[in-house]
């Protein structure tokens, strides 16, 4: 009797968890509007250090008959974007796709993969940047290690992993809704020297990565870009704000006021963590920025030095 109640009990737990899981809504790689991708590099004194890869839904470009979101990427405190490659999404197999050239399809993220399933590398990579890859006679793949889900979203671990210069190396994984965590680069044969993506942002929601869970030891890189609150929510607003702002109706003005100070960004988001608006810094100018345009409601507003990395956020009501 014992036995049959307890059958009865998981049954009356499992089906309703299998039932959801298979009418869970499919979460696409694209935001309604725009989606951004923010990648950690692994040295500092590389200029691509932090770069964002940013695709706007309405800017598309046809190659072969099939229509692809454009990408752009950006360098950490950069002004330029440029265009990198083509994206298109497969929503039956929740497959993202790069074309960088015209011809090539790069699958880089697929969510119909489950344990033990193989995953084929394009097989024009330089595969010293990887470990525990296997071959057959299609070429190189890696097998699915484990199939898992955390913070809300499906994750597929591989046995391959990629291998970085200073810091240990990261199994290759699949995140649902995001794509590859060791970033785009590796899987398209891109140079640079890319750890991971830390922030994703579509407008709508955000995931970030724990960076310390890739150095347990603590012994990670040793400046990290938090991807400020954009991604990551409010941010903590510390008191004793050195420039002097002054509010007024349909702009913002923002004076210079810290020693040492020579040039930076100013940029302001919503409360809701959507970049509105940045601009250059200096020490000898005031900038004055509009803000007719703005959603109703709070700001904030956050100035960078160039030269120390140093930020100061304050909120503006």
């Amino acid at each position: 009797m014992k036995t049959k109640y307890l059958l009865f009990v998981c049954a009356g737990v499992i089906l309703p968890l299998l039932s959801i899981a298979q009418t869970a809504p499919y979460r696409s790689y694209f935001g309604a509007e725009s989606t951004d991708w923010y990648t950690l590099h692994e040295f500092y004194d590389v200029p691509s250090f932090t770069t964002l890869f940013s695709v706007g839904n309405q800017d598309t470009v046809l190659t072969n008959g099939v229509n692809y979101k454009k990408a752009y990427l950006k360098y950490y405190r950069s002004d330029d974007n440029l265009y990198r490659f083509g994206m298109r999404e497969e929503k039956e197999t929740g497959s993202l796709f790069i074309n960088k050239d015209g011809d090539s399809d790069f699958l880089v993220s697929s969510m119909n993969l489950e344990e033990g399933d193989k995953f084929y590398f394009d097989q024009g990579l330089d595969f010293y940047r990887y470990e525990d890859v296997r071959t057959d006679e299609k070429g190189k793949y890696t097998v699915v290690d484990s199939v898992y889900y955390k913070d809300g979203r499906k994750h597929i671990r591989f046995e391959a992993h990629y291998v970085l210069f200073v810091y240990p190396a990261i199994p290759l994984t699949f995140i649902e809704g995001v794509g590859p965590n060791i970033s785009f680069s590796p899987l398209i044969g891109d140079g640079g020297f890319p750890i991971c993506f830390v922030c994703y942002e579509n407008g709508s929601e955000s995931w970030k990565k724990d960076i310390n869970e890739l150095w347990d030891s603590g012994n990670g890189p040793y400046y990290l870009d938090e991807c400020f609150f954009q991604r990551l929510g409010i941010p903590k607003i510390e008191a004793g704000f050195p420039f002097k702002l002054i509010r007024r109706e349909g702009e913002i003005e923002v004076q210079p006021g810290v020693s040492g100070f020579k040039s930076g960004l100013v940029n302001i988001w919503s409360v809701q963590g959507k970049l509105l608006a940045s601009k250059k810094f200096n020490a000898n100018t005031i900038v004055v920025i509009r803000t007719s345009g703005f959603p109703v409601g709070p700001y904030i507003i956050r100035v960078e030095n160039e030269d120390t990395a140093q930020s100061w956020v304050q909120k503006i009501k």
